[in-house]
Parts: C-alpha cells; structure tokens; sequence
C-alpha cells in the first residue's frame, strides 16, 4: 500500500468517512447530538435550583435557560438522518425504501428502552393506581400522550413529551416521502418539502387565528394554554423542525457528490467549511439573546424557528468536510455522550429528583453545592444511561442491523 502524505486526504475518503451507509458515522453529528443532550441537562439542573444557575454570569445564565433549544437539534438531527435513504432512492429513481426495515429499526432504537423507563418510574412513583393514571400510563406506552393536553407533559419525567413526537415524525416521514420519491427532479422534490413546510406554517397561523372560536366551543381553556400543549405544540407544527433537517440531508448529499475523488485537501488548515461552521455557530448562540436582530424569527413556530434549525441544518451540511470544527465536536467525550445520549436523556430528570430527595443539604445557590449536585447528578445519569445503552439499546439495534434486508420490490416512481 502506497503511504500518502501527512497533510493530505483523499476527499473519497472524506466521502466514506462521512457516508451513513452501512452504520457509518457523519463527522460532528455525534458532537451536536452530545451538545443538545448536555444543554438539556445543565439547563434541567438550572430547573431544580429555581432558574438562578450561574445568575452571576448573564450570558451563561441566558443560554442556560434556553436549554429548551436542544431539542429541536434534536428535531433536526433526526430529518436530517433518516431522510437520507429516502433521498438516495429519489436519485436512483426507486420507490420507497423497505418501510418494513425501517420501521423495525425506529422501533427498536426507541420502543425498548422507552418502555423499560416508564415501567420502572411508574412502579417507582405507584402510577398504576386508578383508571385516570393507567389511561395515562397507555398513552405513554402508545406514544399518543402528545395529543391529549392533560397528559402532553409527563408528569414523573418530563422529557419524555419529545420521544411521543419523536416517534409520531417517524411516522410522518414515510407519508411525506411517499411523495417525494415519485417526483422526477430534483428540484422539484425540494420545492415539494418547502411547501410542505410553508403548509404547516400556514396551518398553525389558521389554527391559532381560530383559538378563541374554538375554546367556546370546545369549552376547555387548557386547550390552547399559553405555556403550549396538544395545540400550541402539536407533532405537525414541530415537523417544520425536522423538515429542516430533511433538506439539509439533501444539501449534503448534494454537496457530497460535487466534492469527487479526483481532489485532495490538506487536513490541518482551516479552509471554508470550518468558515462557515464558526459563523453558524456564533450565530446560534447570539440569536438566544437578539433572535429578531440576526435573522427571521417566527413566534408561534418555537425554539426561534426558521433561524435557529436552518443554523443547526447549515452545521450538519458543511461539518464533514471541515478540517478543524467537525474533528473537535468529534472528540471521545462528546462521542462517548452522543452514544448514549438516548438513555442520558430519558433518564436524567427522575435522577435529579432521586437526588434532591435525597441530598443531605438542600440544594442552594452556593456555587459548591450547585457543582457537587450537578457532578452527583450526572455521574448517576451517565451509570443509568450507559447501562441502558448497552444492555437493553445496543443488543437489540445490533440484532436488528443483522436482519437481512428485503429485496426492494417497489416500482420505480411515475415520471410526473
């Protein structure tokens, strides 16, 4: 095998490094996965000590605070992610990839250890006694809890609001797919998304427009409560947020086929994707303090919609073919969070309660104890959300990649 230089790399081989086919990995997806998983938490911790962590520090506190904004990273992480397959048979001109393969592999990334954590914290937390609470209880299991406003918000782990919707959009994705891959340009797929995008926009303005109507009639004002909820915050209005991600998958797959073989790139230098990454960066931190100066914000969309989830859809466009900020989210700590950032995330919540009810001094304000709750706090999560990954997630996930695929049986699309 020939050696090649140092300061050089194939960009066929940025290609392989970056290809999701097969398991493969996207340089900086792990890093911004970690990231929104850790905002989430610290933002959580600022929860249990009343909204005061680092108070002192009004940048820091302010970002602490919109902590909220991980998930919708995680919104476009996962448009971005999973609509690839579906892209990839839009070029090759297939139908539909094999749904019944992609099911299996959402519900086995999702059902199991899901199920696993709401058994355990309902019997923690005696949920089973009387028939409102075990409604609630198969709501939760049957991922529907999202569209009844009284049981939107978990009451015993609160994050799990965002794995119902989540699993609501993997159903969604085929439906708006079944579509896609029928249209013959490219193009024209891509107008397709962004319209279905200005729908949903469209959609929610109507329906909020139409709020008060329908609270006389209804005659339920937690309905269209302020503070969101079934309506406010419906699975279709967060779709706008994975959408972006779905269009981002297309921008780099796109970009992915310009940047051929036949170039190499010196991999120490700082070259003009690492450019843009810096900008979108800096630009998803300042618009948590001035969104309406930096770039378009629309109210009622949440978590700064459009601006922010293009930003978040920019970075995973451009950052496997940067040299320096792609390999720096890259780094063994923030893989080791991204990997199990699932059971970090589920679990994190019940450990700060477990915590607090058991912390030999009341949680105060003292920098001291706010880190050593934090520390205790996380350690116990991480112990939690490892063992989940692999001895309940990463068993079943790699039993079910061992499954053979089926032969693709769908027609090509129509040429409309």
């Amino acid at each position: 095998m020939s050696r090649r230089q140092p300061h050089v790399i194939a960009r066929d081989e940025i290609t392989r490094r970056s290809d999701t086919a097969g398991g493969g990995r996207i340089v900086g997806a792990d890093g911004l996965r970690a990231i929104a998983c850790l905002w989430v938490f610290v933002t959580h911790v600022d929860y249990f000590h009343g909204g005061e962590l680092l108070a002192g520090w009004p940048v820091a506190h302010r970002l602490v605070q919109r902590g909220d904004h991980g998930v919708a990273m995680f919104f476009v992480l996962s448009g971005f992610l999973l609509s690839q397959p579906f892209w990839k048979a839009h070029e090759r001109g297939d139908g539909l990839p094999d749904l019944r393969r992609y099911v299996l592999r959402r519900l086995a990334r999702i059902v199991p250890a899901y199920w696993l954590c709401i058994t355990i914290l309902a019997v923690l937390n005696h949920a089973w006694s009387g028939p409102w609470n075990c409604a609630r209880l198969a709501l939760m299991y049957s991922f529907t809890n999202t569209l009844v406003r009284a049981t939107y918000l978990p009451e015993f782990d609160i994050p799990l609001w965002s794995i119902s919707i989540e699993m609501l959009f993997y159903m969604m994705l085929p439906i708006f797919a079944w579509e896609l891959v029928r249209l013959r340009s490219r193009w024209a797929a891509r107008l397709y998304a962004v319209g279905t995008i200005s729908a949903i926009v469209l959609m929610q303005r109507v329906l909020l427009n139409a709020a008060p109507t329908l609270e006389r009639w209804i005659n339920d004002p937690t309905l269209f409560a302020a503070d969101g909820g079934s309506v406010r915050n419906n699975a279709l209005k967060l779709f706008a947020h994975f959408l972006v991600g779905v269009l981002a998958a297309d921008a780099y797959l796109d970009l992915r086929r310009r940047n051929g073989a036949s170039h190499t790139v010196p991999t120490t230098s700082f070259n003009s994707y690492d450019g843009v990454a810096v900008v979108a960066l800096t630009l998803a931190v300042v618009i948590q303090f001035t969104p309406h100066q930096w770039l378009p914000v629309v109210r009622f969309m949440s978590y700064h919609w459009p601006g922010f989830p293009v930003l978040i859809g920019l970075l995973l466009v451009v950052l496997p073919f940067t040299h320096w900020v792609g390999p720096c989210l890259d780094g063994v700590f923030l893989r080791w969070i991204a990997a199990i950032s699932y059971g970090l995330y589920i679990w994190h919540v019940p450990v700060m309660a477990g915590v607090a009810r058991y912390w030999p001094t009341p949680p105060d304000t003292n920098s001291v104890t706010l880190g050593a709750f934090a520390l205790c706090s996380f350690t116990a999560a991480c112990l939690l959300a490892s063992a989940s990954y692999y001895l309940v997630e990463k068993p079943i996930l790699e039993w079910v990649h061992r499954r053979p695929a089926r032969r693709h049986a769908n027609h090509p699309r129509n040429h409309v």
